[in-house]
């Protein structure tokens, strides 16, 4: 049985050496999946090899090349011009395919797309249909700091030629709100194991969560949890078992998204029934608020509202996002998010509403209030949202400590929000 690269209600799919097995839950369901990939290869978008059919199931052959989140990502910033145009044309190419045959792909992202030496090829067309194309998926699956707006604007040219390019619907902005749909990292997933009583993802010379928690140097002493440090790692003890292995789930989780943060290290329950979690500390970052001032402010409140905004596009709400749980190094705009103890899966828009008014009260004396607003409009949002979050952020700085908040500060609304 080969290990599983991802579950749904309906299919699993598991690797098997070079071969993919994908199991389904009903006859129809697979016979479904396949009459797609023929009629994909009819209009000339291939996908992946299919080598045997078997009730409800079917083997392919893996995929050519990295799924283009993977070359943005990795290798987009170190290709040359020339090389990026042709790699835009072949997918605005294949979006072309798509849309002149009459089909619409709502979960047409960058995971589903592999590009390969000659060829842009596709993966797991199970919600294709007949319609209209939206791109909108493809567009927000994109946003990372390495794609610029001169390359969106090559791929509509690519796309679309002379006609307007289609309006793309911002995340929160009216409406109904819609995450799009991500599929988990395989190489983070293996990279770090699930929690188990102990567990080393490093290989830190540790035997048990009891050796690390003998030797580590308490840092911090409250009521639920102490924070520690050892050597490299970065130790938290927690009363609750529990909350050890939540903590160390939604590392995972976040790392199966594509995010950035800290490494788990070594986990499990200490002898005391207590829970223990580390990660590896991270090197030369710094908490935003404290090296707000040497950025410049607008790439920095571009690069926040782009976080926020993938954050809850993936389904995911932080519930602690402070300007302190964001790390970066000074001069460089690649966030890492940290204290995932209370991260979880929900699309609420109070929730939603609760992760930005935190920013926007953390951010009190950093950034101006035309600086909100853009940032704000970057996200997606607009003047109703806007009241939404700044009366939630009132609401904050009324319950901080009295020793935390300077009891000067009001979060404000800026003019263009308040219809002024």
């Amino acid at each position: 049985m080969g290990a599983i690269v991802s579950e749904h209600k309906d299919r699993t799919v598991r690797e098997e050496g070079d071969l993919f097995v994908k199991e389904f839950s009903s006859l129809r369901a697979c016979a479904a999946e396949l009459e797609k990939m023929l009629r994909l290869e009819e209009v000339g978008v291939r996908g992946p090899k299919v080598v045997t059919v078997s009730g409800t199931s079917f083997v392919t052959e893996r995929l050519p090349g990295l799924p283009l989140d993977e070359v943005i990502r990795i290798k987009w910033p170190s290709m040359a011009r020339r090389d990026r145009n042709a790699l835009i044309a072949r997918v605005a190419a294949v979006c072309r395919k798509i849309r002149d045959a009459g089909l619409k792909w709502p979960d047409l992202v960058t995971y589903h797309l592999y590009v390969g030496a000659d060829e842009v090829r596709v993966l797991d067309p199970a919600r294709l249909k007949h319609g209209r194309l939206d791109l909108s998926a493809l567009y927000w699956s994109t946003e990372e700091p390495t794609v610029s707006r001169a390359d969106r604007l090559r791929f509509w040219r690519a796309y679309a030629g002379d006609a307007k390019p289609p309006r793309i619907r911002k995340i929160g902005h009216r409406g109904r709100f819609r995450p799009y749909r991500w599929a988990p990292q395989r190489t983070a997933i293996r990279a770090c194991p699930p929690f188990s009583p102990f567990v080393n993802a490093v290989g830190a010379p540790y035997a048990s969560a009891d050796e690390v928690e003998s030797k580590a140097e308490v840092v911090r002493r409250l009521e639920d949890r102490t924070n520690a440090r050892l050597g490299d790692l970065v130790v938290k003890i927690t009363k609750d078992p529990a909350e050890a292995r939540a903590e160390w789930e939604n590392h995972r989780l976040m790392m199966a998204a594509g995010f950035r943060v800290p490494q788990p290290a070594v986990g499990g329950v200490l002898a005391d029934g207590r829970g223990l979690f580390s990660t590896v500390a991270l090197e030369d970052l710094q908490p935003l608020d404290d090296i707000w001032k040497t950025l410049d402010p607008r790439r920095a409140a571009r690069a926040v509202a782009d976080l926020a905004r993938r954050l809850h596009a993936c389904g995911l709400v932080h519930r602690d996002l402070y300007l302190c749980h964001i790390f970066a190094r000074p001069g460089l705009y690649d966030l890492t998010l940290i204290d995932l103890a209370r991260l979880k899966r929900s699309t609420s828009r109070r929730r939603r509403v609760k992760d930005l008014a935190a920013l926007l009260h953390s951010a009190r004396g950093l950034v101006s209030g035309t600086g909100l607003w853009r940032g704000l409009l970057r996200y997606g949002g607009d003047r109703k949202l806007a009241r939404r979050v700044i009366r939630k952020a009132r609401r904050i700085a009324r319950h901080v400590p009295r020793n935390v908040r300077d009891g000067t500060h009001v979060p404000h609304m800026p003019r263009r929000a308040a219809g002024r």
